[in-house]
């Protein structure tokens, strides 16, 4: 039961400093993903556990578009976790630090692009504003 109170706690804090002022793009929720697959023995809690605290930070933020790349991110280090941690070491854990942030910064440019080919291109030039009317 304590240990279940701890996961729920640290669910609420990683949600809660998603939505107070940080810089951008730094959140703990990846660190969670990379730390849960690592050490937590029932294999489910090690993708719940930071997608629960994801997606309730979304659900004061709000949904946004591409958010899929995001949520596919912190799967796969969880995963990334599980694989690479296995037995810790400082060689493994610093290549599956570097590793997890390529993860995190390759969904943000998903998103980006994402986000870009829905209405803009990829230099943010809305053409249908500057297309002329007929």
């Amino acid at each position: 039961m304590t240990r279940l109170i701890a996961l729920l706690c640290a669910i609420a804090a990683a949600a809660a400093l998603r939505l107070v002022p940080h810089p951008p793009n730094f959140s703990p929720i990846d660190a969670m993903a990379l730390f849960s697959g690592a050490y937590l023995s029932r294999r489910w809690i090690a993708f719940a556990a930071p997608l629960a605290a994801l997606l309730l930070s979304d659900l004061v933020l709000g949904f946004y578009s591409g958010m899929l790349f995001q949520y596919a991110a912190v799967v796969l280090i969880a995963l990334l976790g599980m694989a690479a941690l296995s037995r810790v070491t400082v060689l493994r854990l610093a290549g599956a630090a570097v590793a997890s942030s390529l993860l995190f910064f390759l969904s943000i440019v998903l998103i980006f692009l994402f986000r870009s080919s829905e209405k803009k291109d990829i230099l943010n030039v809305d053409f249908n504003r500057l297309a002329p009317k007929i």
